[in-house]
C-alpha cells in the first residue's frame, strides 16, 4: 500500500514509519528521517518537506497514495497567532478529497485533549473564544475542532476514504509507542477499523517503571 505519513521527525511518526516499512508498505515522509533509512530504496520510501502544513501538493503522488496517516498537528505553546498556527492547520481532509481520489483510508492521531471524559462520544467543551485566550487552550481546542471537523466532513462530504482516529493519552495513563505505532498501521490495513475511534492507553505507571523501560530501551540500543 502506498502511504503518506505526515509529521516530520515526530517521535510517534518515526515508529509508525518503521512499522510501515517492516510490513511491506511504500511510504512518503518528511526529509528529516531520510538518513535513518538509507538502505531503503526510493521505490519504497520517499520524502518531501511540506511548508506550513500545506497538503494540496503533498497528497499527490506517482504511484498515487492509497492511505494517509496524519500526525502533523502542531504541538507547542509558543503560538502567537493561535487561529493560524494551531486551529487552522489541523483540518486537512479537503486536500485529500480534492487532490488524492485514490485514498481510501485516513488515520488521524488525535488526543484525549479532544475529550471531556473517557467515553467514545464525549468531547472537550472548549469554545472557539476560549481557544483564542492562550496557546495551551488553543492546542487542546485544535485537537477537538480537528477531530469534530473530520467526523462532520465524513458525514457531509461522503468521501471515498474512511477515518479511524487514535487519541493518545493524558496525565499518568500512557501507552508504549510500539503498540501505538502498530495500531496506526493496522488501522489502514483492517477494514473493520473504518470510521471508529480508538483510545490507546496502557495504564498508570510509576517513575520506577518508567526508568525500567528507559533502561531496557537503552540496553537494546547500546547492545
Amino acid at each position: 500500500m502506498r502511504v503518506l505519513l505526515t509529521g516530520g521527525s515526530g517521535f510517534v511518526a518515526a515508529h509508525v514509519l518503521d512499522v510501515l516499512l517492516k510490513r511491506g508498505h511504500s511510504v512518503a515522509k518528511a526529509d528529516l528521517l531520510k538518513s535513518l533509512h538509507v538502505v531503503v530504496g526510493k521505490d519504497r520510501l520517499d520524502f518531501a518537506f511540506v511548508e506550513d502544513i500545506a497538503f494540496d501538493e503533498a497528497v499527490k503522488s506517482d504511484p498515487p497514495f492509497e492511505a494517509v496517516i496524519y500526525s502533523a498537528s502542531p504541538y507547542h505553546f509558543r503560538a502567537k497567532d493561535i487561529q493560524k498556527e494551531l486551529l487552522d492547520p489541523a483540518v486537512i481532509l479537503k486536500s485529500i478529497k480534492k487532490s488524492a481520489p485514490t485514498v481510501t483510508r485516513v488515520v488521524i492521531i488525535t488526543s484525549f485533549a479532544a475529550m471531556h471524559t473517557y467515553l467514545d462520544d464525549d468531547w472537550n467543551p472548549t469554545t472557539h473564544e476560549e481557544a483564542l485566550k492562550n496557546a495551551a487552550a488553543g492546542y487542546r481546542a485544535s485537537k477537538t475542532f480537528a477531530e469534530r471537523a473530520a467526523w462532520d466532513f465524513l458525514e457531509k462530504e461522503k468521501p471515498r476514504f474512511t477515518i479511524p482516529t487514535l487519541p493518545s493519552s493524558r496525565s499518568y495513563v500512557f501507552a508504549d509507542v510500539h503498540d501505538l505505532s502498530l495500531l496506526h498501521v493496522l488501522s489502514i490495513e483492517k477494514e473493520e477499523a473504518a470510521n471508529k475511534r480508538f483510545f490507546v492507553c496502557d495504564g498508570p505507571f510509576s517513575n520506577k517503571e518508567l526508568m525500567g523501560r528507559f533502561n531496557d530501551c537503552k540496553r537494546r540500543i547500546m547492545g
